[in-house]
């Protein structure tokens, strides 16, 4: 799970010494420069870090995300699975994010994969999962269309996992692979829409559930794929199954798509998630407007938007908020609460949705009669607003 932190300040909190003397932590590490220092001058088996096996402390560093404020954003999957919950907090302390060590709760210690960090090589698989972990950071990093990055970590994970992903692999694997194999289905499941890799999902979870394994974290990651791919029924009966993951009944659907529809569909949820509305979109519109969003830049550009008397009415007329579809149903209601002049809309199937290549927050798209004739991303209130007005011109929407 990525965690992504919108509010990052981060300052060294003075703590009292026995002799009631004042003494300062040690400053958050808040860059990738800081963390390079942090990990050359720390002694082996001095830090927190060191309390995670190689290949978890490899994947976590390598997940961390860092901006003008600090830390922007890491990966809890290894914190998670190998640490408890005060090695957690110790961890972000580290980076000056302990607020959200109560977010994040760790296994149970017969589940982690070995007693002794230090002395825990890597297996097989979890080589083979750290391929797949490396080739989508580097897809990220390439800036790849999300289509092709799908593609690419489809093919991977079939090429890595296959021959693990079957019953009676399943029987014999250790607790600590089977953990990553779920996690591998869940990456691969993300990114392509084929069924087999939520199978694999759901097999995963089946024989987590066998071993006594499973934790309130796995049956919420299995719930947000089963929705995701509008599974609906699936997910509420696993909510009921497991009552301690304290999952919500989905809202009620009402489906306004015809069987023989061709074209992007929208997936609408009411401000206090009690009904969802699946509708078509008509693309091929004089204009019609695309804004990818979910994140808090998005969140800046709708009140911008609405800000200006000009840009509301344009938006008003020709535009939608849209996520994809693996935005969080709970995520879009609150939106859709602090923004009900700009609702947000998330995607039915991305892979309706071919003519946006990529899902990044904010993505602006602007179309002519089904025609992209433009697009920019990002957000801030120095040039994006002069980029949008003239691109609205562009299309007729505005007078300069």
């Amino acid at each position: 799970m990525k965690l992504v932190l919108l509010a990052a300040w981060f300052v060294a909190i003075p703590m009292l010494a026995a002799a009631g003397q004042t003494i300062q932590t040690p400053a958050p590490i808040t860059s990738t420069e800081a963390l390079a220092r942090y990990l050359r001058d720390t002694p082996a088996g001095d830090s927190p870090l060191d309390k995670l096996p190689t290949g978890a402390k490899k994947r976590f560093l390598s997940s961390l995300e860092f901006g003008s404020k600090g830390l922007g954003g890491f990966d809890t999957s290894d914190l998670q699975a190998e640490l408890d919950d005060a090695q957690i907090h110790q961890v972000l302390l580290l980076f000056g994010a302990e607020s959200y060590a109560s977010q994040l709760h760790g296994a149970p210690s017969a589940h982690r994969t070995c007693a002794i960090p230090s002395d825990c090589p890597e297996s097989r698989i979890e080589r083979r999962f750290d391929r797949l972990n490396e080739l989508e950071h580097s897809l990220d990093r390439q800036r790849i269309p999300d289509q092709e990055k799908g593609r690419k970590l489809a093919s991977a994970y079939r090429k890595l996992f296959a021959a693990e992903q079957t019953p009676d692999e399943l029987k014999i694997v250790s607790n600590s692979d089977l953990k990553l194999l779920y996690r591998a289905a869940d990456t691969a499941s993300l990114w392509s829409s084929e069924a087999v890799f939520l199978r694999d999902m759901a097999s995963d979870h089946d024989e987590l559930q066998r071993r006594g394994m499973t934790t309130a974290a796995d049956v919420m990651r299995l719930h947000a794929k089963l929705v995701t791919k509008r599974q609906f029924a699936e997910a509420d009966a696993l909510a009921s199954k497991y009552p301690a993951a304290e999952l919500r009944p989905l809202p009620a659907l009402q489906d306004r798509v015809k069987p023989n529809h061709q074209g992007p569909t929208l997936l609408t949820v009411n401000p206090l998630g009690t009904v969802m509305q699946r509708r078509p979109f008509d693309i091929d519109a004089p204009v019609q407007i695309v804004v990818v969003a979910g994140c808090h830049f998005a969140a800046d550009a709708a009140r911008d938007i609405h800000a200006d008397p000009a840009l509301d009415r344009i938006f008003k007329q020709h535009a939608i908020w849209l996520g994809s579809q693996n935005e969080k149903l709970g995520d879009v209601s609150e939106w859709n609460r602090e923004h009900p002049g700009q609702p947000m809309n998330i995607a039915w199937q991305d892979s309706e949705w071919s003519m946006l290549d990529s899902w990044a927050m904010p993505t602006f798209y602007i179309f002519q009669h089904g025609k992209l004739v433009n697009k920019f991303s990002g957000w801030s209130h120095e040039t994006e607003p002069r980029q949008l007005r003239a691109a609205l011109h562009q299309v007729g929407l505005l007078d300069q």
